[in-house]
């Protein structure tokens, strides 16, 4: 009796200590939360190229590594040419700074005149207090321009350091998520119940994530291909924005397009103009929206647009840009609980339904450790 009493006791020594461990553990990798969601996402986004190269090299670390080496070229080639543009356009724009002085007072001048000769009584008070209108916003604009340069430069190794760790962890999950996702499992109760919930959750994360990038990109690609055939500078360039316009939500390419279009319009170059909007419209909008998101879709889950909006644009007025990650991560989460507790084939067989093997993340490829 006293040796049972002194086991139970030191059992419950044991997951004290395991508790205060585990909270110790938490709190000291809490500022990385988001990195692990970002590897996660990361690791969706990048499945398509991983199980592509897989096929082609049958090694799990090589293709992984090549992955990822890949996004880094892309990142490098967008970089590069960014730089490139900036450097080019700043050297024009400092040669050119009298002549844009001039331009600015002559307009200036022109819309004071007009104001004078159209405008009386209560009009053209209204005009002398909003004519400072536009330098004030500038101020404002410039010092908020300050304010997040300065916050960023000061974040920048911060988050340089989360973005090598996210890179590492990625490489991890491509190798073996699946095998480590299996053994989680094998540890937890109600197996058909948590088989269900990764089966929902890997359907909807694959939608949020993977189909939505592939939608970006193309969108991108599309972009620079039509930018290139109709002589528009920096084509390149200008597709990676319209890939990372198209993947945030409320955005669109056309938030791009239309600025495109009114340049040229300025510019006396209406063909273009034109044509720049079919391309935005079509191209860039109709296509990917009603015949490349669907087909894709079909493979993952079905999920309102209201969702799929709500969990990329809520987030980011709370936390910031990282939202576009954390957000989807969340709401994903919580869809596929609601999904599995709400399922009919649960209900009916009172959460004895197994998932398929070979439907589960991280790698859907990966089998059940041999019982």
């Amino acid at each position: 009796m006293t040796d049972q009493t002194s086991d139970r006791g030191f059992r419950r020594l044991v997951a004290l200590v395991v508790l205060i461990v585990a909270l110790a553990a938490v709190y000291v990798t809490k500022e990385f939360l988001t990195t692990i969601m970002l590897s996660v996402f990361m690791t969706y986004l990048l499945y398509p190229v991983h199980q592509f190269l897989h096929r082609l090299t049958r090694r799990r670390s090589l293709s992984s590594f090549l992955s990822i080496l890949l996004v880094f070229a892309a990142f490098v080639l967008v970089a590069t040419s960014a730089l490139s543009v900036m450097a080019t356009e700043v050297s024009n724009l400092s040669g050119s700074e009298e002549m844009i002085v001039r331009h600015v007072s002559s307009l200036t001048s022109f819309m004071d005149e007009l104001a004078g000769s159209r405008l009386s009584g209560p009009a053209a008070r209204w005009y002398d207090q909003l004519s400072d209108l536009p330098a004030k916003l500038l101020t404002w604009g410039l010092s908020i321009l300050s304010e997040g340069l300065s916050g960023l430069l000061s974040d920048l190794p911060i988050r340089f350091a989360q973005f090598m760790m996210a890179v590492f962890f990625t490489y991890y999950l491509l190798v073996d998520g699946g095998q480590c996702v299996w053994k989680g499992v094998e540890l937890l109760p109600e197996r058909a119940l948590v088989d269900r919930f990764l089966l929902e959750i890997h359907s909807i994360y694959t939608s949020l994530f993977n189909v939505y990038f592939i939608t970006s990109m193309l969108s991108g690609l599309f972009a620079a291909v039509g930018f290139f055939l109709l002589g528009i500078p920096y084509p390149v360039l200008w597709g990676s924005l319209v890939a990372i316009f198209t993947l945030i939500p409320m955005v669109g390419p056309l938030s791009l397009i239309l600025p495109m279009s009114i340049y040229y319009i300025l510019g006396q170059d209406y063909l273009r103009a034109v044509l720049l909007l079919i391309l935005g419209v079509v191209v860039l909008t109709i296509i990917p929206e009603n015949v490349l998101r669907p087909r894709l879709a079909q493979q993952g889950a079905s999920i309102h647009p209201a969702v799929t909006i709500l969990a990329y644009t809520a987030p980011l007025f709370v936390v910031g840009l990282s939202g576009i990650v954390v957000g989807p991560f969340l709401y994903g989460f919580l869809l596929a609980a609601y999904r599995t507790a709400a399922s009919p084939s649960m209900a009916e067989s009172g959460g004895s339904v197994e998932a398929n093997e070979d439907e589960l993340p991280l790698c859907p490829d990966s089998k059940r450790p041999a019982q």
